[in-house]
């Protein structure tokens, strides 16, 4: 027998259908929406035409309350679930939420890409809510649902459908394998890391194949997956991946060969011998560094004079991850040519002799002498075809080889200790003004009483100002307590470079020596600013 409707039941009724009041109608149908009299639902589905958008609006959150599963058809039509309104869109998602289970996921995707904050947030709530329930019934013919959740672009989804997978175990890995052929992207990406999360050996494969794909992202989730399973079948595929041309997908295959620790050593020597892209390069370089195998230390050194400013910086970082067992063989790498070239310069100048003058500056440019670099520029803007291009060689050969030296002496003066500073002094006499800077700041960063000494020398001796310059900033904090110090710095604030000048001043300032006073008024005068805004501080202090 039907339930009669109570007397206030039909005043709500009443007011629904006769009332001219939208507000009272509306707050009316609301009202209703807690009725379980089967002659409200006919009512609540009738105000879903009101001309009226809150009146709509009450109608959808009412049906929503009503809780009758067959509102669903009359919630999803394009009038209500695709309503100009966002809030009847956003009520309609609520109530599809409340009356419908998994099957109303599809509706929900749609709304998770609606234009409205409000909505999207409404609809990934409700799925969430779907996706847990999935995974509570472990039900494995449900797996193809969750695939739909990789789609969105909302993380919280997507890792909650992938613990799912998880948790439902290997009966789903066919849905997984085929989701890797989806015209997705995201669908692709995230069945791949849902695979490398759940360490499917079997799915290694699949994954290799799937490295060729189009979308980079696809391409960096496989590099993950892979790196995550660890199948050493795929050390040779993600070794190629390292020479990818989007950095995300070479930092995916970098951090998944990685995982592989000193077994993918090998395969990537062979390919970085073969590479000749600056990118690539670095990438295999970052790679070997974070692996660590010492197998690799010479073929690194061997990098620091790559006339690539990313490659040489790359091999720096990787070699300073070894620490001191690379020390040895850096010092190695540090010598340069001191004997007599004057005869090799001449011939190098005999225009009259092309055979002879070829000769000899190759042969300059196998010595990688410094010296030579003047006459070497001049014969490139000046001489025969051949005479230029061998030039250009030999210039190349002799500042790849003073950027070698350069790069030893960062990684020295990151990883040395205080007993090589002797190996390092003969790089202060170096040709190249470069490589005698980066001795100076190694010097700097070792310390001790013989890397002040020298220091102190440089700062009053070297003929280039930015040496100077650059030993004299070291000294402010090397420099602490070692006598002949303070007298260089007084002694420089008549540097002919202003900026030796200013380092200088800022020395005596934190010494705070008494006898440097006078000095730092005197610099007071010098005619430029800098000089006098230093000394002023100098004096403050």
């Amino acid at each position: 027998m039907a339930k009669a409707a109570s007397p206030s039941m039909k005043s709500l009724l009443q007011v629904v259908r006769e009332s001219e009041d939208a507000a009272a109608v509306r707050a009316a149908v609301m009202q209703l929406g807690y009725e379980k009299h089967e002659g409200v639902y006919p009512v609540l589905v009738e105000k879903l035409d009101d001309p009226n958008p809150s009146v709509q609006h009450a109608a959808v959150v009412a049906l929503g309350r009503h809780a009758r599963a067959e509102a669903i058809d009359e919630l999803s039509k394009p009038k209500i679930f695709h309503s100009s309104f966002h809030q009847i869109r956003w009520a309609a998602v609520t109530a599809v939420g409340r009356l419908g289970d998994y099957r109303v996921i599809d509706l929900l995707l749609k709304a998770a890409e609606d234009p409205e904050w409000i909505v999207r947030t409404e609809a990934i709530t409700e799925l969430m809510g779907k996706v847990k329930d999935i995974i509570a019934r472990k039900d494995v013919r449900l797996a193809r649902i969750l695939i739909y959740m990789f789609s969105l672009d909302n993380e919280e989804i997507v890792n909650l459908a992938m613990e799912g997978f998880q948790e439902l175990g290997s009966p789903c890995l066919e849905w997984l394998h085929e989701a890797l052929r989806n015209p997705s992207p995201n669908i692709r990406s995230n069945a791949a890391r849902t695979l490398g999360k759940m360490k499917s050996q079997g799915s290694t494969p699949y994954l290799i194949e799937l490295l060729q794909d189009e979308e980079s992202g696809v391409r960096a989730s496989v590099s993950e997956a892979l790196g995550l399973i660890g199948n050493k079948v795929s050390i040779e595929s993600l070794v190629a991946m390292v020479q990818d041309n989007v950095e995300g997908v070479q930092e995916q295959a970098v951090t998944a060969l990685v995982g592989f620790g000193k077994a993918a050593t090998v395969p990537l020597l062979n390919a970085l011998s073969r590479e000749r892209d600056k990118y690539a390069q670095r990438a295999f370089l970052k790679c070997l560094g974070r692996i660590g195998d010492p197998k690799s230390v010479s073929a690194l050194i061997g990098y620091l004079r790559s006339s690539y400013f990313i490659v040489r910086q790359a091999a720096v970082s990787a070699l300073v991850r070894f620490g001191p067992i690379v020390t040895r063989h850096l010092l190695a790498t540090l010598s340069f040519n001191a004997s007599d070239i004057d005869s090799l310069k001449k011939d190098a100048c005999d225009r009259e002799h092309p055979e002879l003058q070829l000769r000899a500056i190759k042969a300059i440019g196998g010595l990688e002498d410094h010296r030579a670099v003047p006459l070497l520029k001049e014969l490139v803007e000046a001489g025969l075809p051949d005479i230029q291009e061998a030039a250009s060689q030999a210039l190349s050969q002799i500042g790849c080889s003073a950027w070698g030296r350069c790069c030893a002496l960062k990684v020295l003066g990151d990883v040395g200790e205080t007993s090589i500073v002797p190996n390092i002094l003969p790089s202060l006499r170096d040709n190249s003004d470069n490589v005698r800077y980066e001795a100076v700041r190694a010097l700097g960063k070792l310390g001790g009483a013989a890397a002040v000494q020298h220091l102190v020398r440089i700062a009053r001796k070297d003929p280039r100002d930015f040496i100077r310059r650059e030993a004299v900033r070291l000294l402010r904090t090397a420099g602490q307590g070692h006598a002949g110090v303070l007298a260089m710095a007084r002694h420089g604030l008549r540097d002919p470079s202003r900026d030796v000048r200013v380092q200088c001043a800022r020395l005596l300032g934190g010494f705070q020596d008494k006898k440097s006073i006078m000095p730092l008024l005197n610099a007071m005068a010098d005619p430029h600013w800098s000089v006098r805004e230093s000394a002023e501080m100098a004096l403050l202090n």
